[in-house]
């Protein structure tokens, strides 16, 4: 077979020479995909810490407010923890005041004739006593006894139900209700033999006193000392009879020495309202 030689001229060198020195278009763009590629790496990895920056960010305020709401709360735990302490402590007091003795009182009313012209006859027996629970010997240095007629104005008689407020005592303002009190009188008496007068100690002013009775005593552990008055009240059926027994412990020396004790009876039914204060 003859030779057969591959004869290339000129034009054709020059074109594959150009091929070498420029590469295809192809490879221009796959160049540029990879350049793009690395760059959209860093903008990804970029945004990705910008990201948990911010969640880091977000999860560090609300737990910031949790804790500020938690220290919200234990401040106001603490603070109705201490009201309670405080309650507690001063229910200890007045149970430590009121275990020194017993205070009993009753109110029984009694129709003694038909009313006339609706008023009626009513006898009303107040007792009292107190008794020594203590091994300190104490003193009642004084007791007064008001009484009262109450009655609820006509606009309000014809209410099915209405509160029924207590009559005042020399302690307290009156209570305000619909039931208007009007004190008729009052018994007032002393311990004549009070260690708390002769060391200068004064009656409340505008009654008359007496320096016995009432209930007024030294008292010992165990030992009583009680009253019982019997009244003759003229009133209407429609009325309310009250007392009010004040009295006052080794002279009253503070508010847990104060003590008044409220009997009221409606006298056109059975009904009695009870309150020791």
């Amino acid at each position: 077979m003859a030779d057969q030689h591959l004869k290339v001229d000129e034009r054709q060198f020059d074109r594959i020479v150009g091929a070498l020195k420029h590469p295809s278009s192809d490879g221009g763009r796959l160049d540029n995909v990879l350049k793009l590629l690395r760059v959209l790496a860093i903008v990804g990895a970029g945004l990705w810490a910008v990201f948990g920056y911010l969640s880091y960010r977000q999860d560090w305020e609300e737990l910031s407010l949790q804790r500020e709401q938690l220290a919200v709360e234990l401040a106001t735990l603490s603070a109705t923890n201490q009201r309670g302490q405080n309650a507690l402590q001063e229910l200890t007091l007045q149970k430590s005041a009121d275990s020194r003795f017993r205070l009993d009182a009753s109110l029984d009313v009694t129709e003694q004739r038909e009313p006339v012209e609706d008023v009626g006859n009513y006898q009303a027996d107040l007792s009292f006593s107190i008794t020594s629970l203590t091994d300190k010997e104490f003193e009642v240095s004084y007791v007064v006894i008001e009484y009262f007629l109450g009655n609820v104005p006509q606009a309000r008689s014809s209410e099915r139900i209405i509160p029924v407020n207590l009559p005042p005592n020399i302690y307290n303002d009156p209570e305000h209700g619909p039931v208007r009190w009007s004190k008729l009188g009052d018994q007032a008496y002393y311990l004549g033999s009070s260690d708390w007068l002769k060391k200068g100690g004064s009656l409340p002013q505008g009654y008359e006193w007496s320096p016995s009775g009432g209930g007024t005593a030294s008292l010992r552990s165990g030992e009583s000392s009680s009253f019982t008055y019997n009244y003759l009240v003229s009133a209407r059926a429609d009325e309310w009879v009250g007392f009010v027994i004040n009295l006052a412990v080794d002279g009253g020396r503070d508010s847990k020495n104060l003590w008044h004790i409220v009997r009221t009876r409606f006298l056109g039914h059975s009904s009695e309202r009870v309150l020791v204060e």
